[in-house]
């Protein structure tokens, strides 16, 4: 019997990198980024400065993006066809919902939030 590991943990990955994409789009003042190095820290921001990207010229938005829909092709080529007669869709979907919460959620509030502003988006969580 095949392992739904694999497509789980890129599923998963899929959404840490929604949730950076939002963090450059919304959150950027109040993330881990300001800490970076500034190269770095200006490919993110360059998402800001200029919406002509080429392929070899993306700016931090665009890279997470083309991961995102990697991760999601590689979950469904991993993903083992015997599941969907044991679990059902149904379930599959809550499975994956889950999942996505979770990976997107822990990601944006906890891992890539400064610690100083953590609390007051766990607050609208009703987390703290």
């Amino acid at each position: 019997m095949e392992s739904i590991t694999p497509s789980l943990i890129f599923f998963t990955l899929a959404s840490v990198c929604n949730a950076i994409m939002d963090i450059i789009k919304y959150k950027i003042n109040k993330s881990i980024f300001l800490d970076l190095n500034y190269k770095v820290f200006a490919w993110f921001m360059s998402y800001y400065e200029c919406k002509n990207h080429y392929f070899l010229n993306m700016d931090g938005w665009h890279t997470f993006k083309a991961l995102m829909i990697t991760f999601l092709i590689l979950a469904t080529i991993t993903f083992p066809n015997n599941y969907l007669s044991i679990l059902g869709i149904p379930y599959l979907f809550i499975l994956y919902a889950i999942i996505w919460g979770v990976g997107f959620n822990a990601s944006y509030y906890i891992i890539f939030i400064k610690k100083e502003f953590q609390s007051e988006f766990l607050n609208k969580l009703g987390i703290r």
